[in-house]
């Protein structure tokens, strides 16, 4: 079982409209400014144009990579996170899972070192209750997969969380409530 992020769904984390001046200012400096500077220029010679459009291609990729191809997968009796250049083994009979909420103690607050796009949060993170987190949310969902092992806390949404979630709980995950865990 694994999920993994799609050049597509890269892309539509960027635009998403549930956070529309985020996602207006990304269209305007990542579509509508490449464009216009683009077509101003297409008067003068094809030579130029051709290294602005590498140019502009170039700046997509650079902010892409990071983020295309982060997720997660069960490999044996481990679960490998990738977020933002962060990778993960975790052990499944040495977890402690829960499902918790979006908000509360558990909205994430400050970012530690990630990328955070209106519909996608990866990299570390730190949440409202003080827990430094390695997160992959992907898709705006109303709840996450918290995961502690290890003195360590991951969080894990995506838009088939709980099927996550049960396999887990299968291969010999601790099930626990998480609350007030300050």
């Amino acid at each position: 079982m694994e999920y993994k992020l799609s050049l597509l769904q890269t892309l539509q984390a960027m635009l998403i409209w549930d956070n529309m001046p985020t996602t207006a200012l990304a269209i305007l400096f990542q579509v509508l400014l490449p464009m216009l500077l683009f077509i101003l220029l297409k008067k003068y010679r094809l030579a130029r144009n051709i290294v602005v459009g590498l140019y502009v291609g170039a700046i997509v990729v650079l902010l892409l990579y990071p983020i295309w191809g982060s997720g997660w997968r069960i490999n044996g009796d481990k679960l490998n996170m990738q977020a933002y250049g962060f990778s993960a083994d975790i052990s499944i009979p040495a977890m402690e899972i829960g499902m918790v909420p979006t908000d509360g103690e558990w909205e994430i607050v400050i970012m530690e070192n990630g990328a955070a796009l209106p519909a996608l949060f990866e990299g570390k993170f730190r949440l409202a209750n003080k827990k430094s987190v390695l997160a992959f949310d992907y898709g705006n969902q109303e709840k996450r997969l918290f995961i502690a092992a290890n003195n360590k806390y991951y969080l894990i949404a995506y838009p088939e969380t709980t099927a996550l979630y049960k396999e887990l709980i299968k291969l010999g995950a601790k099930e626990k409530k998480f609350t007030n865990i300050k």
